[in-house]
């Protein structure tokens, strides 16, 4: 446990590091810009603990503005939504906000979340059977695996063999598990491996689709493959590394290439506003999301366990703001 605690501050450090460097990245907050109203905030309670340290040290900057945080017990864990609540926005899918509103969730990345700390969000990993001698999968051969769009013969992959194993194992049937289908997990998964498409009719809920459930399931059965949160990794499975596409580079999920966002399937975690297309912010939630995005507010990500942004990804989501 000391070894684990030193190693996730060295790389907080490290990252914090980048944030810390006086180079032109850097986005320091200033409050010239003075805004006066009330901000409702609506999230899980894992993120409580980060969100009021945001709130007060944005309050002490913006001293007319208030921000209530009410803690929501149900739906979806990787998301804080801003100002007035749409319980479509908690679905785990953004499909009803879509359905209702006929465009979709404004969002904003916060945190790349962490790589396997309990009751955080955190990064994901494709787990297979721990006899399984396969090393690594590219998105394209996951979404072949467990998506329902394009499901020719010859896009399908039904057996271990059209995966480069040989022997034993190339006839053997690959067989796929998932979280329940209306869990954030799953969205995220379809959103960045499937790109947007349901999963085949083939793919398994085991038990309650919770995490455990998909992680025993792998582990019990040697043709399995699943995909959970990093922190419920058994000795009976292990995690694959990923790339996005086939030529690669393969990335194994460790605190370094999550923190430094190059591992494939990081859960980050967004902030969830209703901005119709076209439309300018709220000031309020503006400022405050500026002030989360800079290098003062990703400094408090890092004290909570979470990782913050890198420097460019910062920039990036800065960028949506105006």
């Amino acid at each position: 446990m000391k070894q684990l605690l030193m190693l996730s501050f060295a790389v907080a450090v490290a990252t914090l590091a980048a944030f810390a460097s006086g180079g032109p990245e850097r986005l320091v907050y200033s409050a010239a810009t003075k805004v006066r109203g009330e901000l409702r905030a609506t999230g899980p309670d894992s993120m409580e603990p980060l969100m009021k340290q945001w709130i007060a040290a944005f309050q002490e900057r913006q001293p007319g503005v208030r921000i209530i945080f009410t803690v929501r017990e149900e739906g979806a864990r990787d998301r804080v939504a801003l100002g007035p609540v749409s319980v479509e926005v908690f679905a785990g899918t953004h499909d009803p906000f879509f359905r209702k509103y006929h465009y979709a969730p404004f969002r904003v990345m916060v945190s790349l979340a962490t790589f396997d700390v309990p009751l955080h969000v955190q990064a994901l990993g494709i787990f297979v059977n721990g006899k399984n001698p396969l090393a690594h999968l590219s998105f394209t051969q996951l979404e072949r695996i467990y998506s329902a769009a394009d499901r020719s013969d010859s896009r399908e992959i039904t057996t271990w063999g059209q995966l480069g194993l040989t022997g034993e194992w190339a006839a053997r049937p690959v067989h796929a598990y998932s979280r329940s289908l209306d869990n954030e997990v799953t969205t995220h998964v379809r959103e960045f491996v499937c790109r947007g498409a349901e999963f085949s009719a083939a793919v398994t809920v085991p038990g309650r689709g919770v995490s455990v459930d998909v992680v025993g399931a792998v582990a019990a059965d040697p043709d399995g493959i699943g995909f959970a949160g990093l922190a419920y990794r058994t000795a009976g499975v292990k995690a694959l590394a990923l790339a996005e596409t086939d030529s690669g580079p393969f990335i194994e999920p460790t605190r370094e290439s999550c923190a430094g966002n190059r591992y494939p399937l990081n859960h980050p975690i967004y902030f969830y506003l209703n901005r119709p297309p076209g439309t300018p912010l709220d000031p309020v939630a503006k400022e405050f999301l500026r002030f989360v995005l800079s290098d003062q507010g990703q400094a408090l990500v890092a004290e909570k366990d979470y990782f913050p942004l890198t420097p460019p990804l910062a920039r990036e989501q800065c960028a949506k703001l105006d």
